[in-house]
């Protein structure tokens, strides 16, 4: 399957990238905005935050202060998953980044907490004509999975949309390759089989 993160529209496919284990969180600006539980190939979720409000938690932004936020979602076979997130105002964004639990910890449930063991697997790609633009894909295996956005508010209208979206994981070119020229082959030896029959 693919998992795909985005602050904003086309998502970019990113080369899968490994560390080693890692403890996250333990700051007192990390924050869960958002479970989003298991999501099956198909999910598309948006989840916005204000200074008032961030979709499904009680979460906000600060004011005029640095922010971590994590958005945590478990994948139950392998898939694309891809982020987009998209600045709408009044903040500045320094990194987004996915990374996979390996305290064995779901996201399901009151267990979930911003400290704990993980892997960082991919990172974000900044686009737009004014940078208001950060892009994220990878293919991941089951599992639990938060997207990390980490910024600062400048202004008193800060916003964001983050979107977590998930679609199986695309066919390799030299695959879909391999099949055409197969089904070329097959189509020449009817057409011969048939030439030698009249």
């Amino acid at each position: 399957m693919r998992v795909g993160i985005s602050l904003r529209g086309p998502v970019f496919g990113l080369a899968l990238l490994v560390s080693g284990a890692a403890g996250f969180g333990g700051s007192a600006e990390a924050n869960i905005v958002r479970n989003l539980g298991t999501l099956g190939v198909g999910s598309n979720v948006l989840t916005t935050c204000t200074l008032t409000a961030c979709t499904g938690s009680g979460e906000v932004l600060p004011v005029l202060d640095g922010f971590t936020h994590q958005i945590h979602f478990d994948v139950a076979s392998d898939v694309t998953a891809a982020s987009v997130n998209q600045l709408i105002s009044g903040l500045t964004v320094t990194a987004v980044n996915l990374y996979v639990r390996t305290d064995g910890i779901s996201t399901e449930g009151a267990a979930n907490s911003t400290t704990g063991v993980a892997n960082l697997i991919a990172t974000g790609v900044q686009s737009g004509s004014v940078g208001q633009f950060w892009d994220l894909a990878a293919v991941v295996g089951a599992g639990n999975y938060f997207v990390e956005i980490i910024g600062t508010t400048t202004a008193s209208d800060a916003a964001y949309d983050n979107r977590v979206s998930v679609s199986p994981v695309p066919l390799p070119p030299a695959l879909i390759l391999l099949m055409t020229a197969l089904f070329g082959l097959i189509g020449v030896a009817r057409i011969r089989r048939s030439r030698a029959a009249a």
